[in-house]
């Protein structure tokens, strides 16, 4: 985003706020006096709207000065809401300080200075998004005026290329993209390198040293280099970064803090973080399960003492369900996030291309296995597929299930994901542990997300805790009485149990 189109969407953020601010200032007024207002309210009135039209502009500029400041196409629905509610929350302080400081609070209509502030939040909202799908309307069909290049091996360009497609802007095009061949002589790679002026480097195995010296040499060419740094074989995310030094750091996290809910011991951590330990610990894990548990399978261990012990007895389950993680943060883990079994699954299968960690699938039908791989290996190119099988839809007999098994090893995967959905897929987990050479991971829908029969929520609805609603869209015959009823007994079980469990701690809680 060039200076220009930026002081440009400063000012159209500026403009809106005032537009919202005239709108509800003037419905505020219409409502307590309709078309009886005396001239001394008129300049009253005028001066309080004055007063905040200065504050907002205050904190606009205040927000720029310290780069604090978000455009309005950066937020998303939730982000824009909470923008607004904070925003008014202290126009409607300093318009109470104000009064006070004046002496013109008895002069004032109680209803006027309740509803202005009310009144903004719902323009100012409106006119935010109204706003917002403009712009990426606008931003989603504009011209390419720029390209850029990757360089890297031919094991990661179509990885490389294929999320800066989907991350970069429309305008920006990934073109003349690079393969380093190793065969051939240093000054033969640079010579072939595309002639273009801005690339992306990402050489993991080329060693700092001949990493500066290209750096070095692109620039002397005139190319400006932005490098994607890796760590442990892994591209960095920004939740793997951490931020709290004077330097970026990468955390590792080894998953040893525990917060226990309704007798669960949740592990805390991202997915992102997740995903790097347990592919790092792949050996150590073999034979071992990994559950990830939502409200409805809390409820569920909670009532069943034999199924709490399926939980607690895998190496790690993680919270599928903001309502646990919220209650993580409770407890005093304050960087605990959800863990959703398709965020792992994408962490991982991104962390293992290209890298021989093969993969089987176990579950659901063969149709959706079908598209499941034919998925995967269109958007993880370069991902080791060991096998997929589908289980009869019935109990196995003994000998059934000991072929399946015997099919399942001669795979040797190190990672079998394991889609019978819950609490099956637990209890199968749980009586096959030691028995395979991976590490299993009960999924549950996530084979449906990947096959493509069930659509994520979208992003905002998933920060916002949502997509619980989201889901009883798509299916709510099958998960009205299961939402509505859990939820209010977990909710139920927190606030009546809240002192019978603590925090089962292997460490302290500040990470």
């Amino acid at each position: 985003m060039d200076k220009y189109n930026k002081r440009k969407k400063r000012r159209h953020a500026v403009e809106i706020n005032a537009a919202a601010y005239l709108a509800s200032f003037l419905t505020a007024l219409l409502i307590r006096f309709g078309g009886d207002i005396e001239t001394w309210q008129v300049q009253l009135y005028t001066s309080i709207f004055i007063s905040a039209l200065l504050l907002a502009a205050a904190l606009h500029f205040y927000r720029v000065s310290t780069k604090r400041y978000k455009y309005v196409e950066e937020m998303d629905p939730l982000e824009t809401l909470s923008y607004v509610i904070r925003n008014q929350i202290l126009l409607f302080l300093a318009m109470v300080v104000y009064l006070f400081a004046t002496q013109q609070a008895e002069r004032v209509s109680r209803v006027v200075i309740v509803l202005f502030p009310l009144l903004n939040v719902c323009y100012e909202y409106v006119l935010r998004l109204l706003y917002r799908r403009r712009i990426l309307r606008k931003e989603a069909n504009l011209p390419v005026d720029r390209t850029v290049a990757v360089i890297t091996y031919k094991k990661y360009i179509e990885t490389i290329e294929n999320t800066l497609k989907k991350s970069l802007p429309s305008n920006v095009a990934v073109e003349g993209s690079y393969v380093w061949e190793e065969k051939l002589t240093w000054q033969e790679k640079l010579n072939a390198v595309p002639p273009l002026k801005e690339v992306y480097l990402y050489l993991p195995d080329l060693g700092r040293v001949e990493e500066w010296k290209l750096v070095r040499e692109l620039e002397e060419k005139g190319f400006v280099v932005q490098v994607i740094l890796s760590c442990f074989g892994n591209i960095l995310t920004e939740d793997m970064i951490g931020k709290e030094s004077a330097y970026q750091t990468v955390y590792v996290d080894n998953l040893r803090y525990r917060a226990d809910v309704l007798g669960i011991h949740y592990t805390v951590s991202s997915p992102d973080k997740a995903a790097m330990y347990v592919k790092m610990h792949l050996e150590e894990l073999k034979g071992k399960y990994i559950c990830f548990s939502n409200v409805h399978t809390t409820v569920t261990a909670y009532r069943d003492p034999t199924y709490l012990a399926v939980q607690n007895g895998s190496a790690f389950t993680f919270p599928d369900g903001s309502p646990i993680a919220k209650e993580q943060i409770r407890l005093g883990y304050n960087n605990a996030k959800r863990v959703a079994g398709p965020d792992f699954m994408e962490a991982m299968f991104r962390f293992t291309q290209n890298t021989g960690i093969r993969h089987y699938f176990y579950g659901s039908t063969q149709e959706t296995l079908d598209l499941l791989t034919k998925n995967l290996q269109k958007q993880y190119p370069g991902l080791q597929i060991a096998g997929i099988y589908s289980p009869p839809f019935r109990d196995l007999t003994q000998d059934e299930n000991r072929e399946i098994l015997d099919m399942m090893r001669s795979a040797k995967a190190d990672i079998y994901w394991i889609g019978l959905g819950a609490p099956k897929q637990e209890i199968w987990m749980a009586n096959h542990r030691d028995q395979l050479p991976g590490v299993m991971v009960g999924v549950g829908a996530g084979f449906n997300f990947y096959a493509g029969n069930i659509k994520r929520a979208p992003k905002w609805m998933q920060k916002a805790g949502l997509e619980w609603l989201y889901r009883l869209t798509q299916d709510p015959k099958r998960l009205l009485k299961r939402y509505f009823f859990t939820n209010i007994e977990f909710t139920w079980l927190i606030v009546t149990h809240s002192k019978r469990y603590q925090a089962h701690e292997h460490g302290t809680k500040d990470q």
